[in-house]
């Protein structure tokens, strides 16, 4: 049974009340070989609020490192943003009795915090109080992909604005607002107020990461990994929305910072093994750990691809293909599943040695939400998920053609190119 949100609220002020006055005693340490910090940005002024108080709750319950001086050992912190309480920048630690303690940072006024200033902000903020050999960042929030600033919520407003076809784009892409989930994901909505694209959070994140999770739906996009190919080293992400309840907390922290160096693909196997463990509609999971450094050779094998079949892309029905979407919006489908349909075999054996270079784990359940009329099966899941263009859609080509992974593989290109 799910708390109110009112008693979450309640429960939430408490526990770091009692944790504030618990403190710890000076000069005793947590020290490591190999200090790490994890930040936890939960930008949940929105739907979302009362899934941030349940995922606070549960981080306390699980492993929370001991505290130690900036630079000297492992540092948890999270900066949380809800619908009813300011911003604030806190640590979590074990004190010296074996306690939870909070120790609030900062806390901040009322602002956006997907704003990529006020991100940056808060994350240069973090980087520069903790420093650490070993930095991880989780993203929590409403996720869209690569796709543009409010183009998720309503796609036919975008289209109809850059002169598309769309007589019948009404009943393309009905309003969000009729799907008796929405409530169920952290994917955008009418009522999520805020977003940020991922040309906005590259230049947001100050520091290269050694990971970053995305506990945000749809961010397995091979456009996401590759925009931000230089600002870490691994990715965590979904090609599909993820439920509202999110990433286990109490049992994700201990990998990442216990063992001396994050456990990525334990992570990653943790998330899906809580989901494929459900039952009916709550056993609904797609998840993927990317290594982002032999994105470029995977790149190539693409572009080499595409610009063999030029002529197959430009009649391609995309319906063929795998697709990881609900409510038709037809946006992400199984990079393999398309590269396979395209390319000779030795393009495609090509394609797959890259492709496993980059993908070091991948887990689906076998459908998502079968039991509501936008469900799907899965088929084939590879972990990274693309684009693939369609008519009618002259707006988000133009924006694609913006991104860097299609500047590196000419997916969508101009009538004269």
């Amino acid at each position: 049974m799910q708390m109110s949100m009112k008693k979450l609220r309640y429960y939430f002020r408490v526990l770091v009340l009692v944790s504030l006055l618990s403190g710890c005693e000076s000069g005793w340490q947590g020290e490591t070989d190999n200090p790490q910090t994890l930040l936890i940005y939960m930008a949940g002024n929105n739907n979302l609020s009362s899934y941030a108080y349940m995922n606070y709750s549960d981080l306390n319950g699980g492993y929370i490192p001991k505290w130690c001086q900036p630079g000297k050992g492992d540092v948890l912190l999270v900066y949380m943003h809800t619908a009813d309480t300011l911003p604030r920048l806190v640590r979590l630690f074990e004190n010296n009795k074996g306690h939870v303690s909070s120790e609030l940072i900062r806390e901040y006024p009322d602002q956006n915090s997907l704003d990529p200033k006020v991100m940056k902000q808060v994350l240069t903020e973090a980087a520069e109080s903790y420093p650490a050999q070993e930095n991880g960042l989780i993203l929590w929030s409403h996720g869209s992909g690569w796709l543009p600033r409010g183009y998720y919520d309503d796609p036919s407003d975008f289209e109809s604005q850059a002169g598309a076809s769309c007589a019948s784009t009404a009943e393309a892409f009905p309003p969000l607002s009729e799907d008796p989930y929405r409530d169920w994901f952290k994917s955008m909505g009418p009522d999520s107020k805020i977003e940020v694209d991922i040309q906005d959070l590259e230049q947001a994140l100050p520091i290269h990461y050694d990971y970053i999770i995305f506990d945000a739906c749809l961010m397995g996009g091979v456009e996401v990994a590759y925009q931000l190919r230089n600002k870490a080293d691994y990715i965590i992400a979904s090609v599909a929305e993820i439920l509202a309840q999110g990433f286990p907390y109490r049992k994700i922290v201990s990998p990442l910072l216990a063992s001396g160096s994050a456990d990525l693909e334990r992570v990653a196997s943790i998330f899906f093994d809580h989901y494929d463990s459900q039952t009916g509609s709550y056993r609904a999971a797609t998840i993927a750990l990317v290594q982002t450094a032999p994105l470029e050779a995977l790149a190539d094998a693409v572009k080499t691809v595409f610009a063999n079949h030029r002529e197959e892309l430009a009649n391609f029905d995309r319906r063929r293909v795998q697709g990881f979407y609900r409510n038709k919006r037809s946006f992400f489908f199984d990079l393999e599943d398309f590269i396979r349909q395209l390319a000779t075999d030795a393009e495609y054996a090509a394609f797959e040695t890259a492709l496993a270079d980059c993908v070091l784990y991948e887990a689906a359940t076998e459908s998502f939400l079968m039991d509501y009329s936008y469900g799907f099966e899965i088929r084939t899941h590879c972990g990274l998920s693309t684009y693939i263009p369609a008519a009618g859609e002259n707006y988000l080509q133009d924006f694609y053609r913006t991104l860097d992974w299609n500047d590196r593989v000419q997916l969508v290109v101009s009538e004269n190119e």
